[in-house]
């Protein structure tokens, strides 16, 4: 058994963050469940520890996204614009619409836990689209 195995998944989605996605796309629950080690959430999940722990390392050595190399100040304020709302406004809905299913997921079996968790997920709109991000 590796070190890694031992890890609960709470804490490995704490100390890698791209762990998180891979924990999603698998179906293993870091959150609620998030107190079961690594080999505990895997055979819960079906899924073979090693393929795991591959994912796991692949998503952490994958690279962070390049920089534009161009000069903002320099830019046209146009520029800066769609720049702004083609990456960081999509980045942000596809993030919303992500988290929406999470909780989805989560947030019914949280009612009685944290309340104020359940008031902030009834107050957003259904579809990350109609957000205000223009």
């Amino acid at each position: 058994m590796s070190v890694m195995t031992e890890k609960t998944v709470r804490d490995l989605a704490l100390e890698l963050p791209a762990a998180a996605r891979v924990f999603e796309k698998l179906g293993i629950d870091y959150c609620c469940g998030g107190g079961k080690t690594l080999e505990q959430a895997c055979q819960s999940a079906n899924l073979p520890v090693d393929e795991v722990i591959d994912s796991l390392r692949t998503a952490a050595q994958e690279p962070q996204p390049a920089r534009s190399g161009r000069d903002w100040q320099t830019e046209p304020l146009s520029g800066l614009v769609a720049h702004i709302r083609n990456t960081h406004h999509q980045y942000t809905r596809d993030e919303i619409a992500r988290l929406g299913n999470l909780f989805a997921r989560y947030v019914p079996s949280m009612a009685g836990i944290t309340p104020s968790c359940c008031a902030f997920a009834r107050s957003l709109p259904a579809s990350p689209r109609s957000w205000p991000l223009t």
